[in-house]
C-alpha cells in the first residue's frame, strides 16, 4: 500500500490491522518465566546425562537453582543484564562445554497460543519441551554432549525464538 501506519502491538501469526472497521487485533502477552526467576535448575557437573534429563517427569530436585542471566563473561558490558548465577567458560579450569537447564510451566497449548523465548546466548542451545526438541540456535546436525556451537557474532543481543512442537 502507499500508506504506512505504526502498529499499537506486534501481530506475530495474525494479519496486521488494515484500515477502521476491517481488523482488530488483540494481544495479550504473559510472561511464564522472567529472566530473573529463581526457579530454574541447572547441572554442570561435567557428564553426560544422555536423553532421559529431558523428560517431564525426570527428578531434578537436587540440582542447584539459579537466577538468570547464568554464566560467566569477560566484557558484561554488553549484556543488558547482570550475571547472577556464575558458570565457569569452557575454556577455564573446571569450565564444561555443556550445561544442562529445566524449569517446568503450565501452558495450555491451544490454538490462539504462541510461546516466545527471549535468549541471549553466547553461543548455541537446544531447546526440549516434554523431551521433544523443539528449537536450536547455532547447533548443526546431530546433538550429543560434547557438540560444539557455532561462535555467537553478536553477543549480548536478544534472541526471539517461537517455541513449538515439531518446529
Amino acid at each position: 500500500s502507499a500508506n504506512i501506519g505504526a502498529l499499537a502491538s506486534p501481530t506475530p501469526g495474525a494479519p496486521n490491522p488494515g484500515p477502521p472497521p476491517t481488523v482488530t487485533v488483540t494481544t495479550i502477552v504473559v510472561n511464564l518465566i522472567g529472566i530473573t526467576d529463581t526457579f530454574w535448575r541447572y547441572n554442570d557437573n561435567g557428564l553426560d546425562l544422555g536423553a532421559s534429563w529431558r523428560g517431564a517427569s525426570y527428578g531434578d530436585e537436587s540440582w542447584p537453582l539459579g537466577v538468570g542471566l547464568f554464566g560467566f563473561e569477560t566484557t558484561p558490558a554488553v549484556y543488558p543484564f547482570p550475571f547472577n548465577t556464575p558458570l565457569t567458560a569452557p575454556n577455564q579450569p573446571g569450565g564444561r562445554k555443556t550445561v544442562y537447564f529445566r524449569t517446568h510451566f503450565q501452558w495450555t497449548n491451544d490454538a490462539d497460543f504462541v510461546v516466545y523465548a527471549t535468549n541471549y546466548l553466547d553461543d548455541g542451545a537446544v531447546y526440549y519441551l516434554n523431551g521433544v526438541e523443539v528449537d536450536r540456535i547455532r547447533i548443526d546436525g546431530d546433538v550429543a554432549y560434547n557438540t560444539d556451537a557455532i561462535n555467537q557474532t553478536s553477543e549480548g543481543q536478544p534472541e526471539v525464538r517461537v517455541l513449538t512442537q515439531g518446529n
